[in-house]
Formats: structure tokens, sequence, C-alpha cells
């Protein structure tokens, strides 16, 4: 007789240690991963699931919802991060076509789109500008926008926010946000704005 099992287990929990017929889904809550459960064939609906609990509620990814692959394209008018939870089920391809947009590197988990994204499986923000990725010449844009306080974001590229944020020794009174990441497998910094979140209805 087959067992109606559920077990917890760490995270980071590799997809090819997953048994067969077993679904494993990860858990954030508020976009900070939590935890990983693996249920069996009798309990188990899908093969890969990301459950994001959140100020709206909880919501579901699941992989029949993911096509598989995407588009690779420069930035468009929004950068969308999607929630760990989705990142570690291997779902960031999902969430492009739930906005209609495409990937940034197909091995970085950055989408962006050009319509103002309304999900609860990742965080928007509006692309204002690019930057020069070298540092000097970062440096040197930023302060020339007078930026003071500074947030690193990064994917895919080699950079301690920390030790950058030191060595920028930047003194404005403006803030800003900036994200380090690979485009078509190029460095690249994008001065961005967070998009404020909708409420959106958990499925």
């Amino acid at each position: 007789m087959a067992l109606a099992a559920c077990v917890k287990v760490a995270p980071g929990i590799p997809h090819d240690r997953v048994p067969p017929g077993t679904e494993a889904e990860w858990v954030s809550f508020r976009g900070d991963l939590k935890e990983a459960v693996l249920w069996s064939p009798v309990l188990g609906t899908t093969s890969r699931r990301a459950t994001v609990i959140g100020t709206a509620g909880l919501a579901s990814l699941t992989s029949e919802d993911d096509p598989g692959s995407a588009d690779v394209a420069l930035a468009g008018r929004y950068l969308v991060e999607p929630d760990d939870a989705v990142v570690r089920s291997g779902l960031v391809t999902a969430v492009a076509a739930a906005v209609d947009g495409w990937l940034l590197d197909e091995h970085i988990a950055y989408v962006s789109t050009d319509a103002a994204p309304s999900t609860p499986f990742a965080r928007a923000y509006e692309v204002l500008e690019e930057l020069p990725f070298h540092e000097k010449q970062l440096r040197a844009a930023l302060r020339e926008r007078g930026v003071g306080v500074l947030t690193i974001k990064k994917r895919g590229v080699r950079v301690t926010p920390e030790v950058l944020r030191k060595r920028l020794a930047l003194r404005g009174d403006a803030e800003a946000t900036v994200v380090l990441t690979r485009v078509r497998g190029r460095g690249t910094a994008l001065l961005v704005q967070p998009v404020a979140r909708r409420t959106a209805k958990p499925t």
C-alpha cells in the first residue's frame, strides 16, 4: 500500500535528490525562503511547487504553469526579481510567462517586461537607465546624480555589495538602487526604483 507522507527538508535540496513521483514544494514567507517539503505520490499533485506567503495571503506556482523556456533579451521598462521560492523550485520561466516577459540571461533569475507586472511571485522595479558597469565609471555616474545612499542588488556577478559600497564612497543626499547582473552574458548596471506592490489575488 502506498504511504501518504510529507517530509520537511532543507530548502537547498538539489532537484536530483527528489525521488521520482514526489512533489517538491519550496515555501517562502514575506520574501524569505523558509523550508522545502516533499510530498509522497499519494499526496502530491505536481512535480515542483513554489508557495509564497505574504500580506495578500498564500499563492502557489507549479510546474504546470511553466512553459520550460523563455526568450532572452535586453532589459525592458521593468525588472522582475522572482521570489526565492520560485528560484529554488526552478520556476523562473513560469514567472516570465505570467508577466509576459523574458529573461535577461538564460542562467540568471531576473525577468524583464514592458508591461507593469502584478504578481505575488516576484518584486518589480522600474528601470530608469543603464549605468556603466565598471567601478570607476559607475562611481562617477552615481556622484553626478548626487547619490549618497545606495542599495546594491546583484545576481550572476562576483560583487560583494558591502565592499563595493565602501569603495564607491558616495556622499550625496539622494537615495538609489542599482542592480548588477549580466544581460546576454555582459556585465550590466541598472538604475532602478521599486514598484509599489499591488494586492494580488492568491491562486
